[in-house]
């Protein structure tokens, strides 16, 4: 081989290998970048979960104290207007 066909194959594979670096450059970064937005995303979710988890357990103790006796019992009075069959009297007041 002579020297400038050595130098030639010397600046290609220099050009090669600049190229490669820079690809590899940009795929670390673009990577970087997307672990910090899908990160930003794992937050928000665990912070939506953790409401949802509060508001949960707000809907199940109301339908536990909604499914009580007492609570059917007293709508009934209050808002139907019932009374109960043992002989309970009533007085309205105007």
């Amino acid at each position: 081989m002579t020297q400038t066909k050595l130098q030639s194959l010397v600046k290609l594979i220099t050009v090669l290998a600049t190229t490669l670096l820079f690809v590899l450059l940009c795929i670390v970064i673009y990577q970087y970048v997307r672990l910090g937005t899908l990160s930003k995303k794992d937050t928000e979710l665990d912070r939506k979960i953790a409401e949802l988890s509060v508001t949960e357990a707000e809907l199940r103790e109301g339908i536990k104290k909604r499914s009580s006796d007492s609570y059917i019992e007293q709508e009934a009075r209050e808002n139907l207007g019932m009374i109960e069959e043992n002989g309970e009297t009533i007085y309205v007041i105007s």
